[in-house]
């Protein structure tokens, strides 16, 4: 009996080493790990007009892939604690990620451990950038125009901004397009199908409720003039 004890004890001390070796990489198989962590590039592309899960219409949405990564290796951000381990031909891409700031950490499989951080900073687009009243417009000369904008001001402003830049490099109306006027035509039918959008459940049931209400002051009505004549 005690010799199957001491033969089961070896067995587990043997397995546990087995484990420890696998588990651990020397420091040279770790700084070659860090230096191949360091050669991953990023690169995000914006998706365009989203609808979210609520039906909301969304322009803040990118596509982010990283590039140069080994089958070894995985990204996870361990503040929110969610990871992507699929690689497909030296690469991991996240399908959907809000604008905002992220830091990735990379890890490895062999070595169970971290072995990089990559910061991520992804822009904030500005959809006055699709506005007709950008057309022509150098983005250099005039940020307000450009496609990515950190901080995006009121319509208005944006408005009295563009035409004080015009007047200033002489640039001229397109009488064609009817710039001013067809621009804020735009602006406010997007706020208005943004809203019926947004509240599409409310503004059926208050006009089902509407409708019903109509039908019985119909029938009401000629109820009455039924009664008058009898």
């Amino acid at each position: 009996m005690k010799k199957i004890k001491y033969i089961l004890f070896t067995f587990l001390i043997l397995s546990l080493s087995i484990l420890s070796v696998n588990a651990e990489c020397t420091k040279e198989e770790i700084n070659t790990l860090k230096q191949e962590a360091n050669k991953i590039k990023v690169t995000y592309k914006h998706l365009g007009s989203n609808v979210d899960a609520e039906g909301t219409v969304v322009d803040y949405m990118f596509s982010l892939t990283f590039s140069n990564i080994n089958d070894d290796m995985y990204i996870r951000i361990d503040d929110y604690n969610e990871e992507w381990k699929e690689v497909k031909d030296n690469k991991i891409t996240i399908d959907k990620i809000a604008t905002g700031k992220y830091i990735f950490s990379v890890y490895s499989n062999s070595c169970q451990g971290k072995i990089g951080n990559i910061n991520v900073k992804l822009p904030k687009f500005n959809s006055y950038s699709l506005d007709p009243l950008c057309d022509g417009i150098n983005t250099d000369e005039f940020p307000l125009c450009s496609k990515y904008l950190e901080y995006q001001p009121s319509y208005e402003t944006f408005v009295k901004k563009i035409e004080e830049y015009k007047k200033t490099k002489e640039i001229k109306p397109d009488d064609n397009n009817n710039t001013t006027d067809d621009s804020t035509f735009t602006k406010i039918l997007n706020q208005v199908l943004d809203f019926i959008t947004k509240y599409q459940i409310y503004i059926i049931s208050a006009l089902t409720v509407i409708l019903i209400i109509l039908v019985i002051l119909i029938i009401s009505s000629k109820k009455k003039k039924r009664g008058v004549l009898e």
